[in-house]
Order: structure tokens, then C-alpha cells, then sequence
């Protein structure tokens, strides 16, 4: 009985790997941010907040409006073109997946019929191996529930019509089509997981440093290969426990001088330690120093080769931020790389079926760049808009799902910047803040003064990606700066969404957000939410006092019957997700002084779907 379930438990090992690391990652980083930037849930020091000053305005009208009624409002343009957008994005990615599944098929029922199993059943595996092909293409699709119910009895229905159709008597084809799970399960087991949108910042973080120090090892032997050397021979446990002891200190030492600075006299170092380890080696191969030369070899070699792979990965994260590979695409095709490990073996021919697999693997790369290309070439360029999210730092998975929504509506029109807080500090991660903590060189460099704030404010990216959408950019502020950057991003953006839910007058930061963003933001371009977590009696009378200490410069000042909106939404995703999405579009699109302000009414804000 256990023995039968070890397959299966080797499919969930790269998940649950995957998945310890991301906890341990996530332990890490988080750990090191609340200790050098600043503790969410404590009580913000607010250094530099203006004193109070005696407005002398119309009072500022806070009203309660219901999301549904929101949603129910005409879609604004801007907003029907980025949906579309997305939906043309996510179209590419499917049917590049669906092309990708069908040479799959055909890679399956080559190797069947090599393997001498008859026509019908050839075929039969072929279709049976689409499965999890679709289940891709369903994950990432954004598909809702509905939708995977009726894709999954369709592909029921045409297995069984197939079998039909190939001679087989209608009861045994149901019961074919059932046992068809058993055959694609493993796959399924070892895919599937890899989907989950909480493994995507380790996936396109750290699986691409993995791949390129695999690349580099296939390099390097290859090299040696070509000058006569080899890996192959008998091997030894002393042999295999000094490879792994030498492997360990090289890469250890190459580590620890990257994340203490590289110098030219280390990487000459290492070379020489290689040079001299295959030199002692060639020539005293049967001496009894032997041992101590291929040491000496050794840590060279996984030394350099650690520095090859880092070399690569430093050049990665800078096309990755350029926007050249996005997070989506590097998500996606990982997947459908593991089910190119995977499929030799589907088709019956072991790893001697790995050169059509990769050949598989290559179609599917080719066709969504060139839809992906013609959709950009197709694109109307604009400037990108500018949105600042202020927010509680608190409800993580709440906080994930309003990025979701933000990346299929919002980010086709602008760019996100948010400060950096332990709610979305994974969610956000940049390729600057990655490379900076794997060097123990701080997230990209904590912003301690407002020169550093202005100028990282000034080259923060504003270019779409190759898919269309528009940077999220984080700030990782000190308490000090904090106040400047949120001051300074304020006044220069289109839209300032401010996340409410779960506030509290405890929450003296966002509270005193809220007064720059009602001193610096016209009240039109202002979209705020909240929920039942939220203090509901309360939340009205800060922005009241907020209001009442306006300055006298405020570019709210002048307003004759200034008003707030606040949009209670129904905790029912769609529509939450509709509200939203209108709601900072218009704002975005708004001249006249009147304010949008969406809450959320549960804990669980809307999401589109989005991956």
C-alpha cells in the first residue's frame, strides 16, 4: 500500500519543496523588513507632520454609497480597453498552451505507436495526455468555477465520442475515460501545485538562478568533454563525499565574497586553484596526492561556477526589469517546462524522448512570443498614468487581491507605487530589492534621506512590459523618509487609492496619510476602501478632522460643497472587483471636484481572476 503512493509523493516533492522554501524565504525577508524599515502594526512615528491649521472652509460631506450601485454604473472606455487588453493577453497565453498540448498529443502517440501499442489505443493516450494541458491552461486562464465544470464534462464528452467512435462499447468507454485520471495523475500531482499564485515570487525569483547554475554545469562539462575529460568512470563513496564537500565549500565561499563584494584577485584566485587542481591531477594521477589536488580543483570550479550562474542571473534581473520577461510569462512557461520533464516519460519512451519533448517545448515558446509581440505591436502607446495605494498594513490575502484586480484593469492604463510594508513585501517584490537581499546589501537600499527618496522617485520604471502592463514599484522607506515620499508621490498622481479595511484610530500612518492625500490630491482623484473591519464611526470623523486642519494652500481649498464618497461593497467578488475598477478609472478621468471612495464590506476583497 505505501509503496503504491511513492509516486505519487515524489510528483508533490517539487511542491512541497517549493513551498518550505517560500515559507522559509518569506520567514526571512519579512523578518528583515519589520527590523529595518518599520513595524507595520505599531504606532507610525509621524516626524514632519504640519501643524495644525485653522481652515476656515465649507465642511467636507462624507456619504455612504452601496458597491452594487457602483458597479451598476456605465463602464468608462479606458476601462473596457484594458479589460480587453488582458483578455487578449490571456488568449495568447492559451492558445499558445492549447499548441503546445497538441504537439504533446502527437509526441504521445508517436511514442505508443513505438512502443507497439495499437492505433486505437495510440490515440487514445494521445487525447487522454491533453488533460493536463488544460488544467494548465484553465489555472491560469482565470477562470471561474462554472467555467472549469463545463471545459472538464466537454473534454469528457469528446474522450468518450472518440472511443465511440474507434469501436469501443459505450459502457467500457465511460469506463476508460474515468481510468484516464490514473494515467495522467502523476502529472497532474506535479503540475498542478506549481499553479498556486502564492509559489510565483520564488518561481521567478530563485527556479531561474537554479536553471542557469544547471546551464552553466552543462557548459562547463561539455568544455571539459572537448578537452579530453570526462565524468564518466566508477564512482566511490570517498569520491562522491569529497565532490560534495568541495562543491559546498566553493559555492560557500563564492556566496559569501558576492554578498561581501566580488574582486578581480578572488576570481583570479579560483582560476588558479582550478588550473593548479587539473594540472596536479593530470600529472599525478597516481600519487597520494591526488585527493588534495582534485580539492583544490574543485572549490575552484564550483566556485567559478557559482559565479557564471550569478553573472547570468545579475544580467536576467536586469532584462526582467526592463520588462522584457514579465513575472506572468516566467510563471506560466516554468509549468509547462516541468510538464516537458515529464512528458518522455507519458510517452512511453524514457528520457531517449526528451529531444522531441524539448522540441515541444521550444514550439510553445516561439508562438507566445509572436502573439505577444503582435499584440504589442497592435498596442496604442501611452504615458502611463500614476497611481499612489496607501493602505493599513494588515489583511495580507485582502491586500493580494486588490493587486489582482489592479493587474488585469488598472495596470494597462499605469503603474502602481506603493511603500513597502510586510502585507505586500513578497507580493512586490522587485528584481532591485531580490538582488540587493541576496547580497546582504538591505532591500535594494533603504531610502534613509530625502535626497535617496527624490532620486529614486525620479527613475522609479514607468514603461509597459512585454505584456502591457504597467510597473509595480516599491519604495522601502525609513521612518523619516516615509512622510516625504508619500508627500511627494501624492502630488504628482493621477489616482491615490487609500485601503481602508481594517482600520483603526490606532493606525496613526494611514490616518495620517489620509491628511496629506485630503491636502495634495483633488478630491475627484481620491478612491478609499474599507470594510466591516473597518471603524465605520470613526473612519467619517477622521476624515472630518483631517479636513478641518487642511492648509490654506490645499488644492482642495477652494471647493465650494466638498464631498466624500464611501462605497460599501458587498464582499461579492464581482462586483467588488467592478466597483473598484470603476471607481479608480473615473478618478483617473475626472476633472470635477467630486470624490469616489470605495470600502469593501468583508474581509475579502474582489479579484478578477487575475494570476
Amino acid at each position: 500500500m505505501l509503496q503504491s503512493l511513492i509516486p505519487y509523493a515524489t510528483a508533490l516533492a517539487l511542491s512541497v519543496i517549493l513551498g518550505l522554501l517560500l515559507l522559509a524565504f518569506r520567514w526571512r525577508y519579512l523578518r528583515y523588513i519589520r527590523h529595518t524599515i518599520y513595524a507595520p502594526f505599531a504606532a507610525e512615528p509621524l516626524d514632519g507632520t504640519e501643524a495644525p491649521a485653522a481652515f476656515g472652509g465649507p465642511p467636507l460631506t462624507v456619504a455612504w454609497i452601496e458597491a452594487a450601485d457602483q458597479a451598476a454604473q456605465p463602464e468608462p472606455a479606458a476601462l473596457t480597453g484594458a479589460r480587453f487588453e488582458t483578455r487578449t493577453m490571456r488568449a495568447s497565453f492559451a492558445a499558445a498552451g492549447a499548441i503546445y498540448t497538441a504537439a504533446a498529443a502527437a509526441v504521445v502517440f508517436y511514442g505508443a505507436r513505438t512502443a507497439h501499442f495499437s492505433i486505437n489505443a495510440a490515440v487514445w493516450l494521445g487525447y487522454a495526455s491533453t488533460l493536463v494541458g488544460l488544467v494548465l491552461i484553465l489555472a491560469f486562464g482565470g477562470y471561474g468555477w462554472k467555467n472549469w465544470i463545463a471545459v472538464v464534462a466537454a473534454w469528457c464528452g469528446v474522450g468518450f465520442a472518440i472511443l465511440v467512435a474507434l469501436g469501443v462499447k459505450p459502457l467500457a468507454a465511460l469506463g476508460a475515460v474515468a481510468t484516464s485520471l490514473n494515467y495522467t495523475s502523476i502529472p497532474l500531482l506535479m503540475v498542478a501545485p506549481l499553479t498556486l499564485r502564492m509559489l510565483r515570487p520564488l518561481i521567478i525569483g530563485f527556479v531561474p538562478m537554479v536553471g542557469l547554475y544547471i546551464v552553466c554545469v552543462l557548459a562547463i562539462e561539455l568544455m571539459l568533454q572537448l578537452a579530453g575529460l570526462t565524468f564518466s568512470g566508477h564512482y566511490t563513496v570517498t569520491g562522491v563525499a569529497g565532490g560534495s564537500l568541495t562543491a559546498l565549500i566553493g559555492i560557500g565561499v563564492a556566496v559569501w565574497q558576492i554578498r561581501k563584494g566580488l574582486s578581480r584577485r578572488f576570481v583570479l584566485t579560483l582560476a588558479a586553484m582550478l588550473a593548479s587542481g587539473l594540472t596536479g591531477i593530470t600529472w599525478l594521477s597516481n600519487s597520494s596526492w591526488v585527493f588534495l589536488w582534485a580539492g583544490i580543483g574543485g572549490i575552484g570550479f564550483n566556485g567559478l561556477l557559482t559565479l557564471a550562474t550569478w553573472a547570468l542571473f545579475t544580467q536576467f534581473l536586469k532584462v526582467k526589469a526592463r520588462g522584457r520577461v514579465t513575472d506572468e510569462m516566467l510563471h506560466y512557461s516554468f509549468c509547462w517546462l516541468v510538464l516537458t520533464t515529464l512528458l518522455p516519460l507519458m510517452a512511453l519512451q524514457g528520457w531517449n524522448g526528451m529531444a522531441p519533448a524539448m522540441v515541444t517545448f521550444a514550439i510553445y515558446v516561439a508562438v507566445l512570443f509572436l502573439l505577444l509581440r503582435q499584440q504589442q505591436q497592435r498596442r496604442v502607446q501611452r504615458t502611463a498614468a500614476r497611481m499612489l495605494l496607501l493602505r493599513v498594513f494588515d489583511q495580507e490575502p485582502v491586500r493580494n487581491q486588490l493587486l489582482d484586480a489592479l493587474d488585469d484593469s488598472w495596470r494597462r492604463l499605469g503603474r502602481v507605487d506603493l511603500i513597502v510594508g510586510a502585507d505586500l513585501a513578497v507580493r512586490s517584490l522587485s528584481t532591485r530589492a531580490l538582488q540587493g537581499f541576496l547580497t546582504g546589501r538591505g532591500h535594494g537600499r533603504v531610502l534613509a534621506t530625502v535626497q535617496d527618496a527624490d532620486r529614486r522617485i525620479a527613475i522609479l520604471p514607468r514603461r509597459q512590459a512585454f505584456d502591457g502592463r504597467f510597473p509595480l514599484n516599491e519604495l522601502p522607506c525609513s521612518p523619516a523618509v516615509w512622510p516625504h515620499v508619500v508627500r511627494t508621490l501624492a502630488a504628482g498622481a493621477d489616482v491615490v487609492l487609500m485601503d481602508f479595511r481594517g482600520w483603526r484610530p490606532s493606525h496613526r500612518g494611514a490616518t495620517f496619510e489620509l491628511s496629506i492625500a485630503l491636502d495634495r490630491v483633488q478630491l475627484s482623484r481620491l478612491v478609499v476602501l474599507a470594510d466591516r473591519e473597518t471603524d465605520a464611526t470613526q473612519l467619517p470623523q477622521a476624515v472630518k478632522d483631517a479636513w478641518a486642519r487642511l492648509q490654506r494652500t490645499s488644492v482642495n481649498a477652494q471647493l465650494p460643497q466638498p464631498s466624500l464618497g464611501i462605497i460599501r461593497c458587498s464582499g461579492r467578488r464581482r462586483i467588488d472587483a467592478d466597483a473598484i475598477a470603476r471607481a479608480v478609472f473615473v478618478a483617473a478621468a475626472s476633472t470635477a471636484p467630486a470624490a469616489v471612495v470605495v470600502p469593501a464590506s468583508s474581509g475579502s476583497m474582489s479579484s478578477s481572476g487575475s494570476m
